[in-house]
């Protein structure tokens, strides 16, 4: 069907786009799955959690001073009120906040170490 509609050029269908050279993106998704987890699990669930409780509201503080007040006041709400659903959800963001530092820490003495 490809060679039939003229986009595929050679002759031979691997069923493959790249035939192997996008092994190295596989190894950078869970890098980008670790930088923007955090981000993302603030965004769409304990902020949204932390402004429905009237609660979230830090004025003159940059959005990473933002994120660690939102965490700590959704986990302190959940565990005032019994709620496991976001105490499970703080709990992630918690986990991948370190592994993100963890990470982070690797890649800087790997970088000391290379040179």
């Amino acid at each position: 069907m490809w060679r039939k509609r003229g986009w595929l050029k050679s002759g031979k269908d691997s069923g493959h786009c790249y035939e192997g050279k996008d092994q190295p993106m596989f190894a950078a998704l869970p890098l980008v799955l670790i930088l923007t987890a955090p981000f993302t699990l603030w965004l769409f669930v304990i902020r949204r959690y932390c402004l429905r409780n009237g609660m979230g509201y830090t004025p003159g503080a940059n959005w990473e001073v933002t994120m660690w007040i939102d965490w700590q006041e959704a986990r302190e709400l959940a565990a005032k009120r019994s709620e496991r659903g976001m105490m499970r959800w703080c709990r992630l963001f918690l986990a991948v906040k370190l592994l993100f530092a963890v990470f982070g820490f690797l890649g800087l003495a790997a970088a000391l170490v290379a040179m």
